[in-house]
C-alpha cells in the first residue's frame, strides 16, 4: 500500500480465523458489497491460525478477494498464514501478530475487529462508525465500542467481548500493540476463555484518560450456529459460551438490524 492509499484508508479490519473459511467468505462478501456500494476504503487483515480444514475455501478467498488486490479500489486486504496453530492458549499471540501488522495502517480512521463466525448486519461498517462517532461527540475519550449486545457483558457493560469492536488507534497505542496472558490463566480453570478481552478491558481502564463505551442492547453481528473452535476439545464447553446460554437474547438483539 502506498502513502496515498494509506492516508485515504477509512477502515482497517482484523480477523483471526481457524477452520471457518466457508463462513469467512460470507462475511467478506457482505463487507465487500458495502465497501463497493458506499465507496468505503477498507483493508482487511486476516490471520489463518494454521487451519486443518476448509483449505479449499481459504484458497478461494486468496484467489477471489486478494490475488489482484492492487487493482481493487475499495475492499482490499491480505490473508496471512500461521506455521503452527496457537489455539486458545496462544490467542494473545495471534492478536499480537495482527496488532503488529496494524502498525503499518495507523492512518486508518477506524480499527474494526470481527470474528469468523458472525455475519455483519446490513450497512455494518457505516452503522458502527456512525454510532462510534456519536458516542465520541459526547465522550471524546472513548477509544472503543463493543459491537455485541450488553446481555453478554456479564461482568460489567464497558468491556471487550469476543474480540468484536470498533475503535481508533488510541486503543492499540494504549496497549503498546501487545497483549500477554500468563499460562496460569488456565491452571485453575481449563475451560476458561482466551483471557484477551479481560486483559484489554483491564488495561484500558487503567488509563484514566481513556474510556470503553458501554455495550448496548443491539447486536451489529449475527452469530452463525457452529461448533466453537477454541472449546471443541473441552467437554464442558462444546459451543461458544454465549451461544449456549444467551442465544435467544442475542437473536433478539440482532432482530432490529438483521431483518
Amino acid at each position: 500500500m502506498n502513502d496515498r492509499e494509506e492516508n485515504e484508508l477509512e477502515y482497517l479490519i482484523l480477523t483471526a480465523t481457524y477452520n471457518r473459511g466457508r463462513f469467512l467468505i460470507r462475511i467478506m462478501t457482505r463487507l465487500e458489497q458495502e465497501a463497493e456500494r458506499k465507496k468505503l476504503s477498507c483493508f482487511h487483515l486476516i490471520f489463518n491460525d494454521a487451519s486443518t480444514e476448509d483449505r479449499k475455501h481459504y484458497d478461494y478467498i486468496r484467489e477471489r478477494f486478494f490475488r489482484h488486490r492492487k487493482e481493487r479500489k475499495y475492499y482490499r486486504g491480505r490473508l496471512l498464514q500461521a506455521a503452527k496453530n496457537a489455539g486458545r492458549a496462544g490467542f494473545w499471540k495471534t492478536l499480537n501478530f495482527l496488532f503488529e501488522k496494524a502498525r503499518h495502517y495507523q492512518h486508518a480512521r477506524y480499527l474494526v475487529s470481527i470474528p469468523d463466525d458472525a455475519i455483519p448486519c446490513p450497512n455494518f461498517l457505516s452503522r458502527i462508525a456512525e454510532r462510534f462517532e456519536e458516542i465520541k461527540r459526547g465522550a471524546p475519550n472513548t477509544v472503543a465500542l463493543n459491537i455485541l449486545p450488553s446481555v453478554l457483558a456479564n461482568w460489567g457493560t464497558a468491556r471487550f467481548v469476543d474480540d468484536c469492536y470498533i475503535a481508533d488507534f488510541r486503543l492499540l497505542e494504549a496497549l503498546n500493540f501487545k497483549l500477554y496472558v500468563p499460562e496460569g490463566h488456565w491452571r485453575d480453570n481449563p475451560s476458561t476463555g482466551s483471557g484477551t478481552g479481560f486483559q484489554m478491558t483491564t488495561r484500558i481502564k487503567q488509563h484514566a484518560e481513556y474510556e470503553i463505551a458501554p455495550c448496548e442492547d443491539i447486536s451489529y453481528l449475527k452469530p452463525i450456529e457452529c461448533e466453537s473452535m477454541m472449546f471443541r476439545h473441552v467437554p464442558s464447553r462444546p459451543v461458544k459460551w454465549w451461544r449456549d446460554n444467551y442465544i435467544e437474547d442475542v437473536n433478539n438483539a440482532c432482530r432490529e438490524l438483521h431483518n
